[in-house]
């Protein structure tokens, strides 16, 4: 029985169904569709999705898994898990530049056009910063594809050339070389073609996991600074702009920060070789060990049912019914 996998499979089907109940909440209530908490909703959809896929194929499959699919479904979703989270930073962003607190911070001045050219830039930004990971994994996903195209004709050549050699060593040996001291050639030339075309895909994960390491630990450094502002805010002025008391985001912050400080620490960690979790089971005859099944419990989910459950749900309170969460300034997502 793979108990991990199972209550994986089944928490991510849950929070799927949350999340696309949110998605179409949302747009029956008429909320404004380039809210906060709508592009945190459709980003965390799609996560999900991909996290379902990796799941599924974990407890169903029984042969390898070749490289470009475990790229795909496993390290691809890690930008998407990234501009998901990436939204509150922004949102809080927005909130504190309308109110005057962060101008100087993101070196615009203060008024409407101001804070409009801010968070435009903010965009930019994020967009760019997104738009470079996605090409950096979908162009691992198709380096680790080439290669694996690479090893098989490699294999398919060099075993032909092998079960030659081991033949004609076959051919040389005295007659009463008896059947159980008989060299297996067939055998033995695959192994002497796998040993000559295999290709290592772990370096693969160097500059993945070091991509993973800075952005993660990067958010959980822009997620501080900013929750410590918010921290400061007056009672008016979390009252006018926030739907959660500002300790309520405190603690929901302070959590935040160190999943995403944690998991980008142990990135950095793994890199030099100073330590890491067990190997993923990857085919149906391994559950997960105790320690990945509380990491990604940890790292991967609990951030999502914190904001979930306490920032991006639909509250009540008439600019909340108008706006939706993620109470925006300026008229859109983008203050644009």
């Amino acid at each position: 029985m793979l108990l991990f996998k199972d209550i994986m499979v089944l928490l991510n089907a849950v929070l799927l169904v949350v999340l696309v109940l949110l998605i179409l909440g949302h747009c029956q209530k008429k909320y404004k569709r380039r809210s906060w908490s709508l592009a945190f909703n459709v980003l965390a959809a799609c996560w999900l999705t991909f996290r379902q896929v990796f799941w599924i194929l974990s407890i169903s499959s029984m042969d390898t898994w070749r490289a470009s699919l475990f790229y795909l479904v496993y390290w691809l979703p890690h930008t998407v898990q990234f501009a998901m989270y990436s939204t509150l930073p922004l949102f809080y962003a927005q909130v504190l530049s309308a109110l005057g607190r962060c101008h100087r911070f993101l070196g615009y001045g203060q008024g409407p056009r101001s804070l409009k050219d801010g968070m435009l830039a903010a965009r930019n930004v994020y967009l760019a910063v997104v738009g470079c990971m996605v090409v950096f994994m979908v162009g691992c996903v198709v380096a680790a594809g080439s290669m694996e195209q690479k090893e098989y004709r490699c294999m398919t050549d060099k075993s032909h050339g092998w079960r030659k050699i081991f033949s004609d060593d076959v051919d040389d040996r005295p007659l009463s070389v008896s059947s159980e001291e008989e060299p297996r050639g067939g055998d033995d030339s695959d192994d002497a073609a796998r040993d000559e075309c295999y290709h290592d895909f772990s370096f693969s994960t160097v500059p993945v996991r070091m991509l993973s390491a800075l952005s993660f630990t990067g958010l959980a450094l822009v997620l501080l600074v900013y929750s410590f502002q918010i921290w400061n805010l007056s009672t008016v002025e979390a009252r006018r702009f926030l739907l959660a008391r500002p300790r309520r985001l405190a603690v929901v912050n302070g959590v935040l920060f160190v999943c995403f400080a944690t998991r980008g620490c142990y990135e950095l960690l793994t890199l030099c070789g100073l330590g890491s979790l067990p190997d993923l089971p990857l085919n149906s005859d391994k559950d997960l060990e105790p320690r990945n099944f509380v990491c990604f419990i940890f790292w991967d989910y609990l951030p999502m049912v914190l904001l979930v459950s306490t920032i991006s749900t639909a509250p009540s309170g008439k600019h909340a019914q108008r706006e939706g969460s993620f109470i925006k300034i300026g008229g859109s997502v983008w203050a644009g």
